[in-house]
């Protein structure tokens, strides 16, 4: 069964998914409603990263030093798109996404003029600035500088300058963030789908099979 939820609801479609059917992508064609908006997201998502040239890294970015400490080498992981509509020129490294404690850690790179899709938290975070400016509705944030979100933060962060940041995620139950397209899709990115591209390069990055790991809920025709 593919992790894919539309949630049909006939009056628009809300974030409920108490009244959703779960299909293939295959099926979406049949979905009254599923057609525009999802199609429109596979569509991005499907290879995002093959029209990136991935370097030649070790495959194995992660030291073990003992059974509680290893090294996380980031100057030997790929920056990897984010495959979401809207988050062009927006680069991710997982560093670490620890099941076990449901921590993700990452690093963000923003190219002036970018900017991330609305998303929602199901998750505390902390965004630490390494270097430029980024802001969103209810800040800006330089250099040394760190912003504290919790569970419910709705916002759609971006950067005019460019910036680098640090950000460490604490989830509830493996969930994490809903990103709200344009188009009223919601496209869920929990736990499955960031372990899957922990460490990873650009072209291990390019074998992932993204339709399984993230739920999708689209609105209503």
């Amino acid at each position: 069964m593919h992790a894919i939820t539309v949630s049909m609801n006939g009056a628009g479609c809300k974030l409920s998914v108490a009244q959703s059917k779960v299909c293939s992508p295959a099926m979406l064609d049949d979905v009254s409603g599923c057609r525009r908006c999802v199609r429109v997201f596979w569509t991005v998502v499907d290879r995002p990263f093959q029209r990136l040239t991935a370097t030649n890294q070790p495959k194995r970015r992660t030291t073990m030093i003992n059974e509680s400490m290893s090294i996380l080498r980031d100057g030997e992981q790929d920056w990897l798109p984010i495959p979401l509509p809207g988050a062009e020129g927006v680069f991710v490294k997982v560093l670490k996404a620890d099941e076990e404690m449901d921590r993700v850690v990452v690093k963000i790179r923003f190219e002036p003029g970018t900017r991330m899709p609305r998303h929602i938290h199901h998750c505390r975070a902390v965004a630490y600035t390494i270097s430029g400016h980024w802001e969103y509705d209810e800040g800006k944030f330089g250099p040394g500088e760190a912003a504290w979100e919790d569970e419910g933060n709705d916002h759609t962060p971006w950067s005019d300058e460019g910036a680098e940041l640090f950000i460490v995620f604490d989830g509830r139950n493996g969930r994490y963030l809903d990103n709200i397209l344009p188009c009223g899709t919601v496209v869920k990115l929990d736990m499955p789908f960031l372990k899957a591209f922990e460490g990873v390069s650009l072209k291990e990055a390019a074998e992932v099979d993204v339709q399984n790991l993230v739920e999708v809920i689209a609105p209503a025709a």
